[in-house]
């Protein structure tokens, strides 16, 4: 199965074996459906979403991110801990390897010198990383509370009033009402798009195009990371602050609803 391949692979890349196990959530957390429609956020902006979609109910753990890009992150705090200092053009290369090994079309296309970044298919089926759209309409949870969850920022966030002053497991606070962890604070996390993206066709060039980053982290004050409040930072830049969540458009394919890589493998050469 593909889980037993990742596992495989950690257990190459590990040098701590005690963190290494075939238990999936040490590698992947569920994707989450999120239906369509409209909420008014506490700020008064409008978020829609005309399309059901899918997202990663917590960002994605140091255990994925390593399995599948058999290398080590160059901060690692544990195998269920948000996989940080993660840059946004390293978060498309995660995205396009997963998709690969889920035997999905890549979703984005990465020259040779990996600066310039295109979507392949707007429509496509491929893993991604989510809109700034549907990032703040899925934190939402259909409810316009200024935080993912509640109105209670400790309940949902891991912030520089609770955290200790360092970055946190995931899914260990209060979800919302979609299911989803960790959109208010714990790691600001990369979204697709980014403050010159109407300047040009593609997404990302070189290391001058600004992206967008939401939802706060372990070191910041709540007051700074109501749903929709955003970082621009470089596509190259990278820090212990930031993390990423994955999504996926769902078309007429439903199959990975349910987030289990044993039920699905690579397509042969021949497919």
């Amino acid at each position: 199965s593909l889980l037993r391949l990742l596992d495989e692979r950690a257990k190459l890349i590990s040098d701590d074996q005690d963190l290494v196990s075939s238990h999936p959530h040490l590698f992947v957390d569920d994707w989450v459906r999120v239906t369509s429609g409209e909420v008014v956020g506490e700020s008064g902006e409008i978020w829609s979403v005309s399309e059901d979609f899918v997202i990663g109910q917590s960002p994605v753990t140091q255990s994925l991110y390593e399995a599948v890009m058999e290398r080590q992150l160059p901060i690692r705090y544990g195998p269920l801990y948000p996989a940080t200092a993660v840059s946004w053009i390293e978060a498309v290369q995660f995205c396009n390897q997963l998709s690969i090994l889920l035997g999905l079309s890549p979703y984005y296309e990465l020259d040779q010198d990996k600066v310039l970044t295109h979507v392949i298919d707007p429509n496509g089926l491929g893993v991604r990383l989510p809109r700034r759209e549907e990032w703040c309409y899925a934190a939402s949870g259909k409810r316009s509370w200024p935080y993912s969850g509640s109105n209670i920022p400790e309940e949902v966030a891991w912030s520089a009033h609770n955290s200790g002053s360092k970055v946190r497991p995931v899914a260990r606070l209060k979800h919302n009402e979609f299911g989803l962890y960790d959109m208010s604070g714990n790691v600001w996390e990369w979204c697709e798009e980014g403050a010159r993206d109407e300047e040009q066709s593609e997404i990302c060039s070189g290391d001058h195009h600004p992206k967008w980053l939401l939802g706060g982290s372990w070191a910041n004050h709540p007051w700074v990371f109501p749903i929709g409040e955003a970082l621009a930072e470089l596509p190259g830049y990278r820090d212990e602050f930031m993390g990423f969540r994955i999504a996926r458009s769902l078309g007429d394919d439903e199959r990975m609803i349910s987030w289990r890589f044993d039920q699905y493998k690579p397509k042969s050469d021949d497919e």
